[in-house]
């Protein structure tokens, strides 16, 4: 994705032998990006996320992912999922 696209969200379609796909959605943001990994299956394996940054994996059936951030008492901070946004089936509750 070139620097100059506006943050938002964007479908993407193939184009192959057999035609074209099905649009995917996907979102482009300005803010640090970190890919989640396979180790964080447990509280005490927790993957740390940066506040102020963004998160992107794939979750397998039934699993499980877990994260850890730093934040001051008080700090009032907003988690939010994309799944449903960008076509997922996931509950990330």
């Amino acid at each position: 994705v070139a620097d100059n696209v506006p943050p938002g969200l964007y479908e993407v379609r193939a184009l192959a032998r057999f035609g074209l796909s099905n649009p995917r959605v996907f979102q482009v943001d300005t803010l640090t990006e970190q890919v989640a990994v396979d180790t964080n299956s447990t509280p005490e394996t927790a993957q740390e996320v940066p506040v102020n940054s963004v998160t992107s994996g794939l979750s397998r059936s039934q699993g499980f992912s877990y994260f850890k951030f730093n934040a001051k008492a008080g700090q009032r901070l907003g988690i939010e999922a994309f799944a449903k946004r960008l076509d997922s089936r996931m509950d990330a509750t």
